[in-house]
Parts: C-alpha cells; structure tokens; sequence
C-alpha cells in the first residue's frame, strides 16, 4: 500500500472503535460550548426569529380576525402529522429560509387565544 492510500472501510473502521467515539465526541462537545460557536448559533437563531416576525406582519388570525400585535401570532400545524419542525423551538437557526417556508405552508396563523382554546378542545373531544 502506498503512502496516503487507504482501504475504502479504513475510516469508517477508525471511526467506529469506541475509544476514537469518545474522543469525537468529546471534541464536539467543547467545540460547541465555544463562545463563537454560541454567538454564530444566537446570531442564526435572531436570523430566523426575525424572518417570522416579518412574515407574521400585517397579517391577522385566521379565526378571529385579530391583528394587533401580530407578533404574537402562533403558528399553528393544520395536520399536526405533517409537522417536521417547530417554529417556535430555540432550534430554528439551524434551518434555512427555504425549509422555514416549507413548514409555514402547513401551518395556519392564530392568536394566543385562538390557538389555546383549539388545543383545549381536541384534549377535551378526546
């Protein structure tokens, strides 16, 4: 075998023992408690709590009509077996524009009161 040249299996046997494991995931773990690692994540997460925030924008509840304050407009799944991601989660920066726009064509704009007492009458009728 030539210098530089591996086996195809070569890394995925390396990165399978148990001991190599460990010290991946070590590094990943401090990586992420890095404070630059911090600010890009708080920095994405604004990103993207600033996009909803304008798309909720001079619109209004699709029950109610309610529309100031349409910040505080919520999201809602209309078939919650479609949901594949929350858009109310701390986890939103991780996603791009693009899949933000997929999620909210499943969704429905409602206000807080709306959007409780709807919750509150599919726990009921179960």
């Amino acid at each position: 075998m030539s210098h530089g040249v591996h086996r195809p299996s070569y890394f995925k046997e390396y990165y399978s023992r148990p001991d190599v494991k460990k010290r991946v995931r070590e590094y990943n773990r401090i990586r992420e408690k890095s404070p630059e690692r911090k600010a890009l994540r708080e920095k994405r997460r604004q990103k993207a709590l600033n996009f909803l925030r304008d798309f909720k924008s001079n619109r209004l509840c699709v029950k109610c009509g309610w529309k100031e304050h349409t910040e505080i407009l919520n999201f809602h799944h209309k078939n919650p077996k479609e949901k594949t991601l929350s858009l109310s989660g701390g986890s939103i920066g991780q996603v791009k524009k693009e899949r933000l726009l997929e999620e909210i064509k499943k969704c429905e704009l409602l206000c807080p009161n709306c959007h409780f007492w709807l919750h509150y009458r599919e726990t009921v009728n179960k």
